[in-house]
């Protein structure tokens, strides 16, 4: 389930769009996941039964007692941060491991780029090769620093993690901490 918090006219420039692609690739035809993009109105009343991982992009005020049965229940959820996040609402999430601080906001000095990639990290492990650098090109404008628990997955060329993964309960919690779209970053091209 993708929670797009940053919906706008046209679905390309949506929050969720280069995600819901990236599990889709070639359509839907051949894709292990069955994806889900709904608004952030409308994760108030929605059900989080059926649905294996959650995807916040851009969600203003994650709901925190919603998020934390979830993570009871042994599942993911993945926090893409971005211009609508108001850190005070996560900042404020009983065990949230992270405190976001500042906006890091480069302006006309050179973007960050990712300079480790934990490579002991299972899902990361085929970023040794070329889609590493591939990875390691990604250019990152704008990001929120943060600070806290939990294991920097991604981390950029200031030391400043850009991927962090923390367990929350039973489950696995990862806080992405620039835009999953091109607002901030081009990572959705890399």
């Amino acid at each position: 389930l993708g929670v797009d918090g940053d919906p706008l006219t046209s679905v390309m420039v949506w929050e969720s769009y280069y995600l819901a692609n990236a599990l889709h690739p070639g359509k839907a035809e051949g894709s292990p996941f069955l994806t889900r993009i709904i608004t952030e109105p409308e994760f108030d009343g929605h059900d989080l039964n059926a649905y294996d991982t959650v995807f916040l992009l851009n969600v203003a005020r994650p709901q925190a007692s919603k998020l934390t049965q979830f993570l009871e229940s042994k599942r993911p959820v993945f926090i893409f941060l971005g211009d609508r996040v108001i850190p005070e609402e996560y900042n404020n999430i009983p065990l949230f491991p992270w405190r976001i601080q500042e906006l890091k906001d480069p302006g006309t000095s050179r973007p960050e780029s990712i300079s480790r990639i934990d490579m002991n990290h299972e899902s990361l492990r085929s970023f040794s090769g070329p889609a590493g650098e591939s990875l390691r090109k990604a250019s990152f404008h704008r990001y929120f620093r943060v600070n806290g628990s939990g294991k920097n997955l991604l981390t950029l060329g200031n030391k400043d993690p850009l991927l962090c993964e923390a367990d929350l309960g039973k489950g696995k919690l990862f806080l992405f901490t620039s835009s999953a779209d091109l607002d901030w970053n081009d990572l959705p091209l890399k």
